[in-house]
């Protein structure tokens, strides 16, 4: 690991042992993303460490700003590959859209452990949500991305399930 990535991670007390050795994958892989891996400062943003999910995010900000995960532990069923690709057709879907937009994967392993990315700038849904701003104008421009982003690739008939994303809702909040 380079002396300004060890500094960063020093630094800003990012002593798990998974986020050291994100920081060296990182180095392995800015050159040839075009960059210099010291040029950018390293923020931890998420973690999970469970026996079947063990995974962490990463903010670089330098001359981009950048997220960075590295998955060390995925349940079988993790899709790894399969979250990537999603990502990357968002991406080339949106991206002729004036109104929406999906952040760019620069980088992913083969097997999808690690990622590089741009980073999507601006405060989350949740964020507005929250804030007690009235959520009938945030819903909308909400559904208004849903609507460019499944309007712009192929559509299939699906029954509307709201069951799944309330029970993730309740875990999280759990």
């Amino acid at each position: 690991m380079g002396s300004m990535c060890l500094c960063a991670v020093m630094v800003l007390g990012l002593t798990d042992p998974r986020v050291r050795q994100a920081l060296v994958d990182w180095t392995s892989v800015a050159p040839g993303l075009g960059f210099e891996p010291g040029a950018f400062r390293s923020k931890l943003i998420w973690q999970k460490d469970e026996p079947a999910r063990s995974h962490v995010v990463i903010r670089l900000a330098g001359p981009r700003r950048l997220i960075l995960k590295r998955v060390f532990a995925a349940a079988e069923d993790a899709g790894l590959l399969g979250a990537v690709a999603a990502q990357q057709d968002a991406f080339a879907r949106l991206a002729g859209s004036d109104t929406a937009h999906a952040p760019e994967v620069l980088y992913a392993s083969d097997d999808a452990t690690l990622v590089v990315m741009a980073e999507a700038r601006g405060k989350t849904l949740n964020d507005h949500l929250t804030s007690g701003r009235t959520h009938a104008p945030l819903l909308r421009r909400a559904g208004a991305w849903l609507s460019t982003f499944h309007g712009a690739g192929h559509l299939e008939s699906r029954t509307y399930q709201p069951k799944f994303m309330v029970r993730h809702a309740e875990r999280m909040a759990d």
